[in-house]
This record gives C-alpha cells, structure tokens and sequence, in this order.
C-alpha cells in the first residue's frame, strides 16, 4: 500500500512539475536560471506534499 501511495505521489509531483513548467513556459519564456528556480520549488512543493500524504 505505501508503495503504491508513493508511486502516486511521484507521479502527481511530475504533474506539478510539467504543469509549472507549462506555465513557467507561457509566461516568461525559457531560460536556465528560471528552469533551475522551477525546479526548486517544484521539488520543496513535492516534499509539502509528501508530508501531508
């Protein structure tokens, strides 16, 4: 059961990040330092978000 309560916060947490990224995309274009700032945030959301699983 934790397995698959795991696998599926993994896979909510590349939803997270493909729809920030999506956003990030749309709003102010692509570059590094917004890639690497994206993912920052995106991965202490993904660890918010496995604390309150």
């Amino acid at each position: 059961l934790s397995t698959l309560r795991s696998m599926q916060t993994l896979i909510a947490r590349q939803e997270l990040v493909n729809m920030i990224i999506s956003q990030c995309h749309l709003e102010q274009g692509w570059n590094g330092v917004d890639t690497d700032r994206l993912s920052l945030v995106a991965t202490f959301m993904g660890h918010a978000m496995s604390l309150l699983s």
